[in-house]
């Protein structure tokens, strides 16, 4: 029998949480990443995040919160620059209506939303 590897997965009462992040590329579908407990504040829905996706990093913004653990592995949300969220309730609505009408992703409507100094698109904030 192999040797038992350690879980990829956090313990359970490390006071993570888990959030789906809307990247701004035309995927249909949120991205699951662990928030280690000192980042919880600025990490919560609409509030941007910089999370690592294919080999480097990206910004989004996170569109669900989720206090239980995924049956799967999950990456670090790497950085939470945002002092107070950048979409309220009633703009990731406005959102989510932009995307279905449209036909476009959600991390794209929420992108299109953001002012320039702070779009998603590329390495990073910028």
């Amino acid at each position: 029998m192999p040797p038992k590897t350690p879980s990829l997965l956090p313990e359970p009462d490390d006071g993570s949480a888990y959030v789906g992040v809307a990247l701004d590329m035309p995927v249909d579908r949120l991205f699951t990443y662990r928030v280690a407990a000192e980042q919880r504040p600025r990490a919560d829905v609409g509030y941007r995040v910089v999370v690592p996706f294919r080999g480097r990093a990206r910004t989004g913004i996170v569109a669900a919160v989720d206090e239980g653990q995924p049956d799967f592995r999950v990456l670090d949300v790497a950085d939470a620059p945002d002092e107070h969220a950048l979409l309220g309730s009633d703009l990731l609505a406005l959102g989510a209506f932009m995307a279905r009408y449209y036909g476009a992703s959600l991390g794209e409507a929420l992108a299109a939303m953001l002012p320039r100094g702070v779009r998603t698109r590329g390495k990073g904030a910028r």
